[in-house]
């Protein structure tokens, strides 16, 4: 970072602020947060809060324990007693881990509420100032577990207190306001209350901050602030104030094919309807069998098949991503044609058809019989899972013939019925195969997390998922909790020691380990 962008951020401006543009500038350093009786301070690696820690003996590991019930005050002077004889002292929570006082679990999530409440508190509080620096080597162990940074800012923004600052960050209401793309994934980290949720989900069809504002049944300045909060989070984008461009058409155009932007009001009737269609064909091609794809029966000739995918091909083919109406559909249009590309290639070779057409008929059969049953509370536990099992076993013939789309289809129905967490990395894995589908692969994976938060192969595929994504942070915290639950795991062990190296790979496993 330069020079001056770090003085830039030593001066006094709100908690949520300070944050926000460290994340965005991947910074590392720690923010002072400094009040009349307490210095809270807040660690940033890379743009990832990992630690928050304060001078306020109440906010402290040992004392916020005792609080809690989790040890006794005599374990936690116990535990000081061995750290302060200690040539290295080691952290308090790794001390009463070795000392078997408290399980791993009970610790993170301790430390996890602890580094909750002092960033409430430091951002509820009016006689601060927030400075920060710089530092490229920080020995600050990591506290905040699987908590997300966008999740932290959003606390910031919550408990910020100054109503007049916020509507003042927020600015003219004439702005344009739009969903963040990343939104589906944020909200699944966020634990948005029901207020926010209601605002994000009035986002579509608005244009301005206004139009938002209309649509909501509360106090402007209650909408305002969970605006404010929701923006500050990375939900929600605040853009310029509608203002008149000087900018020609010809020139508009010329700048939107550059950033490939398209304005949907400016498209005649046939583009927009083009254009819906195939957004809407690429939402649903997972639940899309073959023939649905080109739009035909099962019973349809292999003519009309061909004649439909040369169609299609046509529809679909890459240079049409530089025609106006679908410069932002490239990889839109790749993924309608690759799925196509694989259902001609089955629907054409008889045997496989007719291996596709029978599970297409079984599944025809039984579905409505046992959904029906399901809804109306007729089935046990024994029922459920045979049908799951049945879906698990086609799926998995699927794969092995290389039809990925139905096999995707087959799991999210097994998943639906019965979440199993080895089951639902192995969907993410395929959702991972096309680019359109990241998010509701990271959807499948956190689920199966839900459901077993000691599956250490999922916290394994969500390391891989967040190193695609070029996200060192995400990427160690979920290694770590693989760790964590077995420390002698090989592939945990090795993508730790590739990631961070062999001494820190040492020193994790030294703190980590109990005993």
């Amino acid at each position: 970072m330069t020079t001056s962008m770090d003085s830039k951020l030593r001066t006094h401006q709100p908690l949520p602020e300070l944050l926000s543009l460290l994340v965005r500038e991947n910074a590392s350093g720690i923010v002072h947060i400094s009040g009349h009786s307490v210095v809270r301070k807040i660690f940033l690696v890379e743009g990832e809060i990992r630690a928050a820690i304060s001078s306020l003996e109440s906010e402290k590991v040992g004392s916020w324990l005792v609080g809690r019930g989790i040890i006794t005050e005599r374990q936690k002077t116990q535990a000081l007693r061995t750290q302060s004889q200690t040539k290295s002292p080691e952290a308090l929570g790794s001390i009463l881990l070795a000392k078997s006082v408290l399980s791993h679990d009970e610790l993170r999530e301790a430390l996890e509420s602890l580094g909750l409440a002092i960033i409430q508190r430091a951002s509820a509080d009016q006689n601060v100032m927030a400075t920060f620096s710089e530092k490229i080597d920080l020995r600050q162990p990591d506290t905040m577990g699987s908590l997300s940074t966008s999740r932290f800012i959003l606390e910031t923004a919550r408990h910020f207190p100054n109503r007049m600052e916020k509507i003042r960050r927020i600015g003219e209401l004439s702005q344009f306001i739009r969903a963040e793309g990343e939104v589906i994934s944020l909200s699944a980290e966020l634990d948005l209350t029901p207020s926010e949720a209601f605002v994000l989900s009035r986002i579509s069809g608005t244009k301005t901050i206004q139009d938002l504002v209309r649509l909501i049944p509360k106090p402007e300045e209650e909408t305002l602030d969970i605006i404010y909060a929701l923006s500050r989070c990375g939900l929600l984008h605040i853009g310029p104030a509608l203002k008149p461009t000087p900018l020609s058409k010809k020139q508009q155009r010329a700048s939107r094919e550059a950033r490939r932007i398209v304005d949907e009001e400016e498209l005649s009737k046939d583009a927009l309807k083009e254009r819906k269609h195939l957004q809407e064909m690429a939402r649903h091609l997972s639940q899309m069998n073959h023939y649905q794809i080109f739009g035909v029966g099962m019973d349809a000739s292999l003519r009309e098949i061909s004649r439909e995918w040369e169609k299609l091909k046509m529809q679909c083919r890459p240079e049409r991503a530089g025609e106006t109406h679908l410069l932002d559909m490239e990889s839109t249009l790749n993924s309608i044609l690759e799925q196509a590309h694989s259902a001609y290639e089955l629907l054409s070779d008889p045997p496989r058809r007719r291996r596709y057409d029978r599970i297409l008929k079984e599944l025809a059969s039984e579905q409505p019989h046992e959904e029906s049953r399901i809804h109306r509370g007729e089935t046990d536990a024994g029922l459920r899972s045979e049908m799951v099992e049945a879906n698990i076993k086609r799926a998995d013939e699927m794969i092995r013939d290389g039809e990925i789309y139905l096999a995707i289809q087959l799991l999210e129905q097994a998943c639906a019925l019965e979440p199993r967490p080895e089951e639902l990395v192995k969907l993410a894995r395929l959702m991972l195969r096309n680019p359109l589908w990241h998010r509701r692969a990271q959807r499948a994976l956190r689920t199966a997390l839900d459901v077993d938060p000691k599956y250490v192969e999922g916290w394994l595929e969500l390391a891989e998922f967040w190193r695609r994504k070029n996200h060192k942070e995400r990427q160690r915290k979920a290694i770590e909790r693989a760790l964590t639950i077995d420390s002698t795991h090989p592939k945990a062990v090795k993508m730790y020691e590739q990631l961070m190296g062999a001494k820190e790979l040492k020193q994790f496993l030294r703190i980590s380990r109990p005993g």
